[in-house]
């Protein structure tokens, strides 16, 4: 089965592609390589307009 999971609030959406190719750029931009990230998990709070991260349960952040 093949799915996309779209969050709407207030008149925006985002989807989860959007959501993990923000987070890649972000990744980037540190320095740091994707092939690294063997976990990520997401957490999108719609009321801040951030998504938290949590990357092979050990480190986390947010964009």
């Amino acid at each position: 089965m093949k799915y996309e999971l779209f969050l709407q609030y207030e008149g925006k959406e985002i989807g989860q592609n959007e959501l993990l190719k923000e987070f890649k750029e972000m990744w980037k931009s540190k320095n740091r390589k994707i092939k690294d990230v063997a976990a990520l998990k997401l957490y999108y709070n719609a009321e801040e307009h951030k998504c938290y991260y949590v990357v092979n349960e050990t480190e986390s952040g947010n964009f």
